[in-house]
C-alpha cells in the first residue's frame, strides 16, 4: 500500500487494543478487542486504513448481545436491531404483527413497546440470526432463557449499555456471529 501523503510503500500493521466502534449506527457503545486492524505508513506515521473484520458478524454479535439484555429496549435500539436482521420496517412490521405505523412511533421514541411485544421482538431478531444447523447446536435452552428476561420498565436514560466483543474468526464456526466472542458487559 502506498502513502497518499508522503508517496512511500513502507507500512506497518497494527493491532488495536481497545477500538471503539462507533461507526455501525447502534445506540450503545462497542469495543473491540485485539480485533480490529490498522495499517500505517513508518515514514510520515499517517493511518492508511482501518479493517473490522467480518462486519456483518459483529452486528449480528451486538444483536444478539442486546436482545439477550434486560433493559427495556428504546426506539433507537428497536431501529437497530431492525437493520441489523436487514430488513425494513414494512416488512418488520409484518412479521411482528404490529402496523407500520406503531413501529414507526417506537423507533422514534413516541411509544413504548409492551412487554410481550418486546419479548416477540426480540425473539424474532434472535431467529432471524440462525442458521438451520445452529438451531440444532442451540437448543431450546438459549431459546428459553430469551423468554425468561424479566423486562425492566425503568432505568437510567443517560447511562449507555456497552458491549466488548474479540474476534476469534475461526473457519470452523458455523455462525459469522460465532466469530465474535463477548469479552464483557461494559458499564
Amino acid at each position: 500500500m502506498k502513502c497518499t501523503t508522503c508517496k512511500m510503500q513502507n507500512t506497518e500493521t497494527r493491532v488495536v487494543p481497545h477500538y471503539h466502534a462507533d461507526l455501525l449506527g447502534a445506540p450503545f457503545d462497542i469495543t473491540l478487542i485485539n480485533s480490529v486492524k490498522e495499517v500505517w505508513c513508518v515514514e510520515c506515521q499517517k493511518k492508511l486504513s482501518t479493517t473490522i473484520p467480518e462486519l456483518e458478524g459483529l452486528l449480528q454479535a451486538v444483536a444478539w448481545s442486546r436482545a439477550f439484555t434486560s433493559r427495556k429496549l428504546s426506539g433507537e435500539e428497536v431501529r437497530f436491531l431492525r437493520k441489523a436482521v436487514g430488513m425494513k420496517a414494512k416488512a418488520f412490521a409484518e412479521k411482528i404483527e404490529m402496523s407500520p405505523e406503531n413501529l414507526s412511533r417506537v423507533e422514534n421514541g413516541q411509544k413504548p413497546l409492551g412487554p410481550g411485544s418486546e419479548k416477540l421482538l426480540r425473539f424474532f431478531v434472535l431467529t432471524r440470526m440462525l442458521d438451520d444447523d445452529v438451531v440444532a447446536k442451540i437448543g431450546n435452552e438459549q431459546i428459553k432463557k430469551l423468554f425468561d428476561v424479566k423486562i425492566e420498565s425503568t432505568w437510567d436514560p443517560e447511562k449507555r449499555l456497552g458491549y466488548a466483543y474479540k474476534f476469534r474468526g475461526s473457519e470452523d464456526d458455523v455462525s459469522k456471529r460465532h466469530k465474535y466472542e463477548p469479552v464483557a458487559e461494559a458499564a
